[in-house]
């Protein structure tokens, strides 16, 4: 099969169809599929071609009358623009296109103009407005996520030109599990506000990588500091461990079950467990390990303090990080049952992405976390995470 431009009837060229795309003999000097052709008058005649990354228009309209075999190429400009990116992803998070316009104070109409413009270029339907608001196609949640990994990007990269041209502006967001809010967090903060105190610093809480993975991935959130993944994660992201940790079963100060030295002797007890964190299923573990029944009694909460609520006014038991004995808030209202199993523990790490940088202010802090975590007990434990980084942590600078 050919295809066959002309204008005012003369021949032009052609080329074999399987052909195009490479630059073998007989094909044109550009890649791609042709996709549309438009017969507008004689000498007008184009065709549009989708020419890998882009587009380009072939016109014969540009032929000169002494020349008909003078083709022109025009590079198609690409459309796609910044504010159609934040307008979409703003009515993805608020679900209306009213909403959206609210909060990015633009108009509906230059909201839906703009709608309307990034599905043209992108060639497909993103939004479906349906009674109860506007939801993403099947296309638009595929979409959604390069959109927000594209603009978190160029976020930070606009923030970490900033910080290296000596600016503090910018914002750094990260997630910790537990531990580390309790006994790095404050060897870290006072440090970086006094180095980065104009940077917008958001401290999450995050049971486990798995609550924090899509934001990882979207680039929302910086780095997670937490326990250890059960699984095996993917190459997009790098583990860098950090220390050891030990977990207890603790009870409330005078439990009546406090001096019990076996598991078999905690089964029939009520225990509460967290259901998005994986140390529910190193405990149940705990159990099948040991050839014992499941416990009987258990209660999900889904933070530490719903946890800790339930330890202290309701008689339950917990599998907890060492460290609750010893913090502030807890030490003198809680007590380790010092039974005989032992119980395997995760270690600590640190996660981000394997192939992009963080900015300045982002890699200051996780070198301050580095420093506080070399201070701590089973500092060198953990080293089979090593094996789960592919890819070594890029830094900034």
């Amino acid at each position: 099969m050919h295809v066959r431009i002309a204008g005012a009837g003369r021949h032009v060229e052609a080329w074999p169809l399987q052909a195009v795309g490479g630059h073998g003999r007989g094909a044109p000097p550009w890649g791609g599929l042709f996709h549309r052709c438009s017969w507008m008058r004689p000498r007008a005649a184009c065709l549009s071609a989708v020419a890998g990354q882009g587009s380009a228009l072939f016109s014969p309209a540009g032929f000169s009358k002494k020349d008909g075999n003078n083709v022109s190429l025009i590079p198609r400009r690409n459309q796609l623009k910044l504010h159609q990116l934040r307008d979409f992803i703003a009515v993805a998070d608020h679900g209306s296109l009213r909403a959206a316009s609210r909060h990015l104070n633009v108009s509906q109409s230059a909201m839906t103009k703009s709608i309307q413009q990034l599905e043209k270029e992108v060639g497909a339907p993103l939004l479906e407005r349906q009674k109860r608001g506007t939801v993403l196609t099947p296309m638009g949640m595929l979409f959604v996520q390069r959109a927000r990994m594209a603009t978190a990007e160029l976020q930070r990269a606009k923030q970490e030109i900033q910080q290296h041209m000596g600016g503090g502006a910018g914002r750094v967001v990260a997630c910790l599990s537990t531990v580390p809010h309790m006994i790095l967090l404050p060897e870290v903060l006072k440090p970086f506000l006094d180095r980065y105190g104009d940077v917008q610093l958001t401290v999450l809480e995050g049971l486990s990588f798995a609550g924090v993975e899509a934001q990882l991935r979207d680039g929302s959130v910086d780095f997670y500091v937490g326990i250890e993944p059960e699984r095996r994660i993917g190459q997009e992201f790098a583990v860098e461990p950090l220390f050891g940790n030990d977990r207890v079963i603790v009870c409330r100060a005078g439990h009546p079950l406090r001096g019990a030295r076996s598991l078999q002797e905690l089964r029939s007890a009520r225990w509460v467990m967290s259901a998005a964190a994986p140390s529910d299923t190193r405990l149940l573990g705990l159990f099948k390990k040991h050839r014992l029944p499941m416990p009987e009694h258990v209660t999900f909460g889904n933070n530490i303090l719903s946890q800790m609520v339930a330890v202290l006014n309701a008689d339950m038991l917990a599998m907890m990080p060492r460290q609750w004995l010893e913090f502030p808030l807890t030490a003198g209202h809680i007590e380790r049952i010092p039974i005989k199993e032992a119980i395997d523990s995760p270690s600590i790490v640190m996660i981000r992405r394997a192939t992009l940088p963080l900015t300045p202010a982002a890699e200051y802090f996780c070198d301050l976390v580095r420093r506080a975590s070399a201070r701590m007990p089973g500092r060198t434990a953990g080293r089979k995470t090593a094996e789960r980084s592919r890819k070594p942590p890029v830094r900034a600078g």
